[in-house]
């Protein structure tokens, strides 16, 4: 395999097949997607509930922060405790949309990218936003999805109980009230975190080198969910190397690119936080003098925040997926690179000659 060429050519790609854009920033934007607490049963709680209760300070403050505790008092009542409750559901069910919505983005976009290259290298045509979306929309992307949940969600549960057992030694010294104990079982447990960390690394390095390839196996190939997998896992191993050399080159891109983007993310970083500071301070002065103390800082606060998550985040995830699309069409050059060669290992069918069976033509007849 020639790994240059196949960078160069996904380069070319990028560049001249600009409606791939499109998808990488909804597939940048869609993958981005302890509080102290006291008891009031307890003594301690009430101690400093009396100490610190607005009634034995509210004479040190200024008229306009009284107002302000007094609206928050309010808002904190019991009378609005179902309020409260109802808000939480309700910002609950609108996380699961959002998510949903996220998820969906993802996939279809994720298909979308690989139908698209494909395609072009195919016919040399390049498909408008509405036919790549039309691409994405499949059960293929479905799919996908099912495929990330089944090698993610058993990986998810291992590490749980394996952290539940690293944590324990501490949990069993700490039963017992001994300090010596509890000093041995926090460095077995630093260590047995330790291993673990390592372990899952191993983990997360061989299944990046495995994913792109199950994932262009569902989606080009045609193959179900455990079928892709072990295609993909097939593939890899038939052709180690290559696909070892290609994961290297784009990883130490990766790395350059993390590099390079540091400056771009503090200047953002300043430029947003001047803009919305500004305009949270502007937004606070002229709503002070109409409303609630709360309501204007509240207001301040969420519209300073806004711009600068939009300064930062659209630039930002526009080049995030720039590289996202090149990392894509790169692998699915890969994977295509890799059939044809698979097919040409194979060699061409063996020719089957006529039946013994078979009548000889009337040319050899005896005459």
């Amino acid at each position: 395999m020639d790994h240059t060429l196949i960078l160069k050519r996904a380069w070319n790609i990028l560049w001249s097949y600009k409606m791939l854009w499109a998808f990488g920033f909804l597939l940048a934007i869609a993958s981005a997607g302890g509080a102290r607490s006291y008891n009031p049963s307890t003594p301690d709680f009430n101690r400093r509930s009396n100490d610190f209760s607005f009634d034995n300070w509210r004479y040190t403050l200024t008229p306009e922060v009284e107002r302000a505790v007094r609206s928050l008092e309010r808002l904190f009542s019991p009378d609005m405790i179902s309020f409260w409750i109802g808000l939480g559901i309700a910002v609950l069910c609108l996380i699961l949309l959002v998510a949903v919505v996220f998820a969906i983005i993802k996939y279809v976009s994720l298909v979308s990218l690989i139908r698209m290259v494909d395609g072009h290298e195919t016919t040399g045509e390049k498909a408008g936003f509405r036919q790549g979306w039309r691409l994405g929309w499949s059960r293929s992307a479905w799919r996908l999805f099912l495929i990330d949940l089944v090698i993610g969600l058993p990986l998810a549960v291992i590490g749980m109980v394996l952290f539940g057992c690293a944590l324990l030694p501490i949990i069993l010294s700490a039963t017992s009230g001994n300090e010596g104990p509890i000093i041995a079982a926090m460095v077995i447990t630093t260590g047995l975190i330790c291993v673990m960390s390592i372990l899952f690394s191993l983990v997360a390095l061989a299944l990046g080198l495995v994913i792109n390839l199950i994932r262009r196996s569902c989606v080009l190939g045609g193959s179900g969910v455990i079928d892709s997998i072990k295609l993909g896992v097939k593939l890899f191993r038939s052709h180690l190397k290559d696909v070892s050399v290609m994961w290297l080159i784009l990883a130490g891109i990766h790395i350059g690119y993390a590099i390079v983007i540091i400056p771009v993310v503090l200047l953002l970083l300043g430029i947003g936080l001047a803009a919305g500071v500004g305009v949270g301070l502007a937004t606070y002065f002229g709503l002070q003098a109409i409303t609630s103390q709360v309501a204007a800082i509240a207001t301040a606060v969420i519209l300073g925040m806004i711009l600068l998550f939009t300064i930062m985040g659209l630039p930002l995830n526009f080049v995030e997926g720039l590289r996202l699309t090149y990392f894509s069409t790169t692998w699915t050059l890969t994977y295509r690179e890799l059939i044809q060669v698979r097919l040409v290992e194979a060699g061409p069918e063996p020719e089957i000659g006529p039946s013994s069976t078979e009548p000889p033509p009337a040319e050899m007849l005896p005459a």
